[in-house]
């Protein structure tokens, strides 16, 4: 599966789920131009429910909100609220080769 994020990132950002076991774990892969760019990943608590977004860049650092609105509630700071925040800071975070 692809989404074209032109719109919302500027040309030639895409995410992507390349396997079944990307959509199992709910985990999409940023690139920009062709080239990888980071990971998204959405967490999902012990009972199993979806709860924030785990955002990565191209080098595999975690990538941690400030508090605001774009972090998840205060007990898991390491969370964004939203895929499209995580999406955001990892190409943020983003260096073209």
């Amino acid at each position: 599966m692809t989404l074209d994020l032109a719109h919302r990132l500027g040309p030639g950002w895409r995410l992507y789920q390349f396997t079944t076991a990307d959509r199992d774990a709910h985990r999409w892969h940023l690139r920009h131009d062709g080239h990888a760019a980071g990971t998204v990943t959405h967490v999902l608590n012990l009972r199993g429910r979806r709860t924030g977004w785990e955002a990565y860049d191209a080098r595999g650092f975690r990538l941690r909100p400030e508090p605001g609105p774009e972090a998840y509630p205060p007990a898991t700071p390491r969370l964004w609220s939203t895929r499209t925040a995580a999406v955001r800071a990892t190409a943020r975070a983003h260096r073209c080769p």
